[in-house]
C-alpha cells in the first residue's frame, strides 16, 4: 500500500481510494491578519481545480531565464529597458508545457530575447506594451515558445 501526504487527494478522491494510504501534513494556523496560511484541504481543492499559486520574484537588470524561474511571475523592475532570455535547452532543460509569466513592474520596457536556437512565436511582438504589462512564455517544444500577453513590436 502506498503512503501519499493528506493533500495529494481530495476529500472526495480519498473516499474512493482504499488501495492508498494518508498521512496528514502539518496545519498551520495564522494569526495576523495580512498573513494568509492554507490548510491541507484548501490545497487539495486548488490542486483538483487546477488554481496556480505563483511566486513572484523581482529583477533590476537583465536576465535570462533559469529552472528556478519555472512557475514564477517575473518581474523586471528597471527605470531603463530590460532584456530577459530565453536560452537553449541545451543549457536549460525546461519541461514541455512550463509556464513562465513576466510583468514590466518598472519603466523600462521589457523585450524577450531568443537565444542560439530558440523560437518565441508570438502574434504582435516580444517587448511589453507598457508599464504593468503582462506576458507569459509556454514551452510548446524542445526549443520553442508561445509568447503572449500585452506586447507590442
Amino acid at each position: 500500500m502506498a503512503t501519499y501526504p493528506d493533500a495529494i487527494f481530495s476529500p472526495r478522491e480519498k473516499e474512493n481510494r482504499s488501495d492508498i494510504e494518508y498521512k496528514p501534513l502539518k496545519k498551520t494556523v495564522a494569526f495576523a491578519e495580512d498573513n494568509i496560511y492554507q490548510d491541507d484541504e484548501i490545497v487539495a481543492i486548488e490542486q483538483e481545480l487546477g488554481i496556480l499559486r505563483l511566486e513572484a520574484v523581482e529583477y533590476t537588470a537583465d536576465r535570462s531565464l533559469l529552472m528556478e524561474d519555472a512557475k514564477k511571475l517575473i518581474e523586471m523592475n528597471k527605470a531603463t529597458a530590460v532584456n530577459l532570455t530565453v536560452l537553449p535547452n541545451l543549457n536549460v532543460p525546461f519541461p514541455i508545457r512550463t509556464t513562465i509569466l513576466f510583468r514590466q513592474k518598472g519603466a523600462g520596457q521589457v523585450t524577450l530575447v531568443a537565444g542560439d536556437g530558440v523560437t518565441l512565436q508570438s502574434a504582435v511582438g516580444l517587448k511589453t506594451s507598457a508599464q504593468y504589462s503582462v506576458g507569459g512564455l509556454i514551452k510548446i517544444a524542445t526549443n520553442i515558445w508561445v509568447v503572449m500577453g500585452d506586447l507590442t513590436t
